[in-house]
């Protein structure tokens, strides 16, 4: 049958249209698919791996008591021998008090710590458990028959078999009645474990921060034991297996193990739902998962696929019409519109048609040129997201190791420096203050970075109040002075109307003066950090060899060491009459004795802080004879004075536990604590 041109030019752009429509719906819907999927991984992920660190934080912390106790008794007890003596386990106990008393702020988790010797029965003598009560927030000691009624052997047989420490898995506490978690670590001395030091922490105060993380609408959130066999919620803390109504299974039937997986999502299946799900492994072993319902995951992505597909039918119809019309003009633009669909499924997504004429094949042009917009906004969008930080707008860790890399793998030649910096006693400002207020401080570091250190240079967070900038064409004299002019520039941010000032401290290095490459760049500007921190923060410091391994923990313990060994008997009271507090306004006891030091004791011919207090019955001034309180009235600041005013200088007799009166001289000088509001540092020497 005869077949004309025309029928065979319109049955062409027919078959080139809809081949087109095809293969361009294809790679739309699979372009639409995948950024779907690798968003809401990356979106998943990064709740989990956010929850993970509040989750770490209190772990962390926990490890930190536990182990500063741990090395304490290192320090104190010579040998095996030496923990028999009553004396010494006296002193653990205040110590330990002490330690844990002062992280109740900071773990608000804890709930118990205890000290355990190995080959020693249960008797209320030879072991130290104390539970914290939740109405003042102290630790008490535990009785006797709550000890043997509740007594345990995996939370010290075990540290004491494999002779590290060790975090044990969730169980129920039957003396406090909760369930727990116990970090434990034994203590080795002549190759035999003499104690066993460790504290526990609320289970069920960790399962309510995985509680309240909300995952789409229907999405939940749980912890996965060291196997991955049990999981746990708040519901829950028990744990949940096989045994409860079903297994924590993958699609396709294996257990799930935590801390293996990618940035990809697991799919499993739960009562005969598929879910998504990404975790993220805590110090502990355990893992942090966040999950939601497959379909409520890509729920928009399928609604949107279905839209284009209806999209694409509607596009072909068009076509075809436009085919019978417009004959052999319309196959030249399908060619053109097909070239494009092929760089299109190539990635080229920025390329844009031309609009030939106001008709259906320009609308279709304006179309794919509006989808090819939208696609390339959301890469820059995700693009955005994945590389800066979301509450400074700087870039983000993993932002500054791509641009970073990227500049030395072109420019290896040529100078730089990296500064590490933080924002000095940030932790008050939360505590203090509030995150919201600690957040604008955040910012306020973040702008003051931008604007200071605007030229040739990688601004970032790391996370916290831990910050970065790299220094590219920079030479180390270059980076010497602007890095000086920051740390002295004046740093404020608004606390309720009024400015606060604050500091930071910072380290750097050089390369290729001292770093040969960019991980011992990152390395020694820590190290400097580190150095700074030691010295007294709000100052900046370049590496140098004599800052390798130091760290943060030496902080603590080189100024414990001094306080100690100090020729000087020194102790602190909280100021009379002043306010602890200038927000909550809550006021504190007169004269209450905060700290003694070991010459103190000594002075006062006192055993420990326990008989101090009550050789002065609750007020430091019954120290002195009644005679000497008038000369010792006479040195004190008054409540209102200014802090420059002090210290004051004062001559008095001190009374001993004995009744004997020494005569001292004296230094006070009244300062203001983040902690105790007002206080008074005094030292003592005695005066022949």
């Amino acid at each position: 049958m005869f077949r004309s041109i025309k029928v065979n030019i319109i049955l062409l752009c027919v078959g080139i249209m809809v081949i087109l429509a095809i293969g361009m719906g294809s790679v739309s819907l699979l372009s639409i698919s995948k950024l779907t999927e690798q968003h809401e991984a990356e979106n998943m992920n990064r709740i989990a791996e956010h929850k993970r660190e509040q989750i770490n934080t209190q772990l962390i912390q926990t490890e930190i008591v536990v182990n500063f106790v741990a090395n304490a008794i290192n320090r104190m007890v010579e040998n095996s021998i030496a923990i028999q003596d009553d004396g010494i386990k006296a002193s653990l106990d205040v110590d330990m008090y002490d330690a844990f008393q002062n992280a109740i702020g900071k773990v608000p988790a804890v709930c118990s710590y205890f000290i355990f010797y190995p080959g020693n029965k249960y008797d209320g003598n030879s072991e130290l458990w104390r539970v914290r009560q939740d109405n003042n927030g102290e630790f008490v000691p535990c009785d006797k028959d709550m000890i043997q009624h509740g007594q345990r052997n995996e939370w010290y047989e075990q540290p004491v078999s494999s002779g590290k420490p060790q975090w044990i898995e969730p169980h129920y506490s039957e003396v406090q009645g909760r369930y727990i978690i116990s970090y434990v670590v034994p203590i080795i001395k002549d190759d035999t474990v003499i104690a066993v030091v460790g504290a526990d922490l609320d289970f069920k105060q960790l399962l309510d921060i995985v509680n309240r993380i909300r995952v789409f609408n229907t999405g939940t959130a749980f912890l996965l034991n060291l196997s991955g066999d049990t999981h746990y919620t708040l519901d829950y803390p028990e744990g949940i297996d096989a045994s409860r109504g079903g297994q924590l299974k993958l699609s396709h039937g294996a257990m799930f193990v935590p801390n293996t997986s990618s940035f990809e999502l697991i799919r499993y299946n739960w009562n005969n739902v598929e879910y998504d799900m990404a975790d993220a492994g805590l110090r502990n072993g355990m893992a942090l998962a966040v999950a939601a319902p497959v379909r409520e995951i890509y729920g928009q992505a399928y609604i949107v696929m279905l839209r284009m597909i209806v999209f694409f039918i509607l596009l072909l119809i068009v076509s075809i019409l436009i085919a019978f019309s417009v004959g052999k003009r319309i196959t030249r633009r399908l060619a053109k519109i097909a070239d494009v669909a092929h760089q299109v499924g190539q990635g080229k997504i920025n390329i844009k048609l031309p609009i030939w004429a106001n008709d259906e094949i320009g609308e279709l042009c304006r179309v794919l040129n509006d989808t090819s917009d939208k696609i390339h906004d959301s890469m820059e969008e995700m693009h955005n997201l994945t590389y800066h930080d979301a509450l400074t707008g700087l870039y983000n860790r993993l932002g500054m190791k791509k641009y970073i890399k990227e500049w030395f793998e072109s420019n290896a030649d040529k100078p730089a420096a990296l500064v590490s910096l933080d924002l000095d006693d940030f932790k008050f400002t939360n505590d203090i203050y509030g995150h919201t207020i600690g957040d604008i401080a955040l910012k306020t570091l973040a702008k003051l970075l931008l604007e200071h250190f605007a030229d040739k240079a990688f601004v970032g967070r790391n996370g916290g109040d831990e910050f970065v900038v790299f220094l590219y064409d920079t030479t180390k004299d270059e980076a010497w002075k602007k890095i000086a002019s920051f740390s002295k520039l004046a740093k404020s941010y608004d606390v309720n109307g009024k400015n606060k000032s604050f500091t930071t401290s910072i380290g750097f290095a050089t390369y290729p003066d001292s770093a040969k490459n960019l991980k011992e760049l990152y390395h020694q500007a820590d190290a400097a950090l580190y150095a700074v921190k030691l010295k007294g923060k709000a100052n900046f410091a370049i590496y140098t060899t004599m800052q390798e391994g130091l760290s943060r923990q030496q902080l603590g313990f080189n100024l414990r060491d001094v306080a100690e060994n100090l020729p000087a008997a020194i102790f602190v009271h909280k100021a009379a009459g002043i306010e602890a507090d200038v927000e909550t306004k809550k006021s504190h006891t007169e004269g209450e004795v905060l700290y003694a030091s070991k010459e103190m004791f000594k002075l006062l011919e006192c055993n420990d802080m326990d008989d101090l207090l009550k050789l002065i019955d609750g007020d430091y001034k019954n120290l002195l004879p009644k005679e000497d309180i008038a000369l010792l009235e006479k040195a004190e600041t008054p409540a209102d004075m200014p802090l420059e005013y002090s210290p004051k200088q004062f001559s008095v007799r001190i009374r001993t536990k004995s009744g004997q009166k020494i005569p001292v001289v004296g230094c006070r000088r009244l300062v203001d604590s983040p902690i105790h509001g007002r206080i008074v540092y005094v030292a003592l020497l005695y005066k022949k």
